[in-house]
C-alpha cells in the first residue's frame, strides 16, 4: 500500500502495510483492516492511532489458524471473519477472542 504526496508528486510505502495485500476493509469506527499473504492481519485507525496485528502463533489457540489471509468479512455483531489457506478464523474485537474453524 502506498500514500500519494501531492506536493512532491510521488508515492511512499505505508508502514506496516508494505506487504502483499489480499483484502482490505474499513469498519464503522474507521479502522482499516488489511489481510496479507503470509503476514496475518494488520489494523490501523488514523483518528485514534490504535494499531495492531493478528498472527498465527504455533501452539496458541487464541491466534489465527494461518497467516495466509485471503479475505475478510464483518458480520452483524461486528465480528471479523478471516478466510485463510487453512480455514476460517473469527475475531471478536470486543473481547479479543479468536475462534478457528476447519
Amino acid at each position: 500500500m502506498f500514500r500519494y504526496n501531492r506536493k512532491a508528486d510521488n508515492f511512499s510505502p505505508v508502514h506496516p502495510f508494505n506487504m502483499q495485500i489480499q483484502a482490505m476493509h474499513e469498519d464503522k469506527e474507521g479502522t482499516l483492516w488489511v489481510c496479507s499473504y503470509g503476514q496475518g492481519v494488520y489494523y490501523y485507525n488514523m483518528a485514534t492511532g490504535k494499531k495492531g496485528s493478528l498472527r498465527h502463533i504455533p501452539g496458541q489457540m487464541n491466534s489465527l489458524i494461518n497467516d495466509y489471509v485471503n479475505n475478510i468479512f464483518e458480520d452483524s455483531k461486528n465480528n471479523f471473519w478471516f478466510c485463510t489457506e487453512e480455514g476460517l478464523s473469527m475475531f471478536n474485537p470486543h473481547n479479543g477472542e479468536i475462534r478457528n474453524y476447519t
